[in-house]
């Protein structure tokens, strides 16, 4: 069983990227079973950001292992393997060829209770603060 270490954390980096460094977009990628929880972290993060086009990709990534012997005499053992890949870019300003592939998604319509840059600001500085009294 595999567990993306804290997606709590990739949400929260994602979320300086594009409020406190002004970034316009973020990809989060993921491999064979950690890819749920990638499209976890993006839908969270478009329900979290408005206005965020999100482009999905799936590719496959040829991996050879290459096992040499450490006895002379022995046969060297060359194994291929495909890894399946996972890329979610998020974007405020997608180009003419991301909204043409296949695997892009619109903005969201709904209403919701999006972060701005100065909500995300109060609430850094409110984890700053409380980070401060615990220590």
């Amino acid at each position: 069983w595999y567990s993306l270490p804290y997606p709590g954390k990739y949400i929260s980096r994602a979320l300086t990227l594009f409020f406190g460094e002004g970034k316009s977009f973020v990809t989060v990628k993921a491999a064979e079973k950690l890819m749920d929880k990638a499209l976890w972290v993006a839908e969270v993060l478009r329900r979290k950001v408005e206005g965020l086009h999100m482009i999905v990709q799936i590719a496959e990534k040829k991996i050879v292992d290459i096992w040499e012997p450490r006895e002379e005499g022995l046969v060297t053992v060359r194994e291929e393997r495909f890894l399946t890949i996972l890329e979610v870019t998020l974007t405020k300003t997608p180009t003419a060829d991301q909204k043409a592939q296949p695997g892009y998604h619109a903005p969201l319509s709904i209403k919701a209770d999006f972060l701005t840059k100065e909500s995300w600001e109060r609430g850094e500085k409110e984890r700053e603060e409380r980070r401060g009294e615990r220590g």
